[in-house]
């Protein structure tokens, strides 16, 4: 009779052994293959061994799912199982999510809609400050390029006539948005008999027009007859923020006959 008991005892604690669930050390393993896990069959069945498909991901597998990489943050994130698009970074595809890219490496995949700060740093990009390209100038002995630091425009003027006592332009340069140093010089030629005993020369954006003083070189003299003169415009700084045009104007104040002028004006951007 104990006998027969004692291996009723037996059956049932293998019975109960097999059906141990908890603690997952206690699993059977029997029937199982190297890499399976245990899945569920359904509320109504008991769990069993078996492999872990991939059926149900979407979007391109990251290449540690065997895939050849996700090419999107959205994408990341369903194959990492975080669900769809989050807003919590500001983003516009979701959360930072790292992904392997082609070249088997990790990378960062993110549109933000604001602009980040780092330690309260600011970084650079295109909306808050101008490119680096532009902030660097030449050293190879070429012509900065438009738009960079050192970018230079030269305008000239040749046998303009002159009536004595009012001003003229001589040539004129168009700037475009940004922050230049601007000068000129103008030479004075009279005409046979003609003798010069005023010049003025000056820079300004109103055609026809002196810039007001100091901003303007002016030259009294008593002139002698067929005896020409060059006077040089003060350089001024011109910050713009748009295309504006700067003349080189000049006024010969003459007696005895005619006379022309020639120029040259320069202009070189600081920023």
């Amino acid at each position: 009779m104990k006998r027969i008991l004692g291996a009723v005892l037996a059956l049932l604690t293998s019975a109960a052994f097999a059906a141990t669930t908890v603690p997952v050390q206690l699993l059977n393993p029997a029937g199982s293959t190297a890499g399976q896990a245990i899945l569920s069959t359904g509320p109504s069945t008991a769990p069993a061994w078996g492999a872990v498909t991939l059926s149900g991901v979407t979007g391109t597998l990251a290449i540690a799912n065997g895939g050849t990489g996700a090419t999107s943050a959205s994408a990341a994130r369903t194959n990492l199982g975080l669900g769809t698009a989050a807003t919590a970074n500001t983003g516009t595809s979701g959360s930072v999510v790292p992904l392997l890219n082609a070249a088997n490496t990790w990378s960062l995949s993110q549109t933000f809609s604001v602009r980040p700060t780092f330690n309260g740093a600011t970084p650079w990009d295109s909306a808050n400050l101008a490119s680096p390209a532009t902030t660097v100038g030449v050293t190879n002995g070429s012509n900065a390029a438009a738009g960079a630091i050192g970018e230079q425009m030269t305008a000239a003027g040749s046998a303009i006539s002159l009536t004595s006592g009012t001003p003229a332009n001589c040539t004129s340069i168009t700037l475009t948005a940004g922050d230049w140093d601007v000068w000129g010089y103008v030479q004075y030629a009279p005409g046979t008999g003609t003798s010069f005993a005023l010049m003025t020369v000056s820079l300004n954006t109103t055609s026809t027009t002196h810039a007001v003083s100091p901003d303007i070189s002016q030259l009294a003299f008593a002139g002698t007859a067929n005896f020409g003169q060059s006077l040089q415009a003060p350089m001024r700084i011109f910050n713009v923020t748009t295309g504006t045009q700067v003349f080189l104007v000049a006024t010969g104040g003459f007696s005895g006959g005619t006379a022309t002028m020639a120029c040259r004006m320069y202009a070189r951007r600081r920023h």
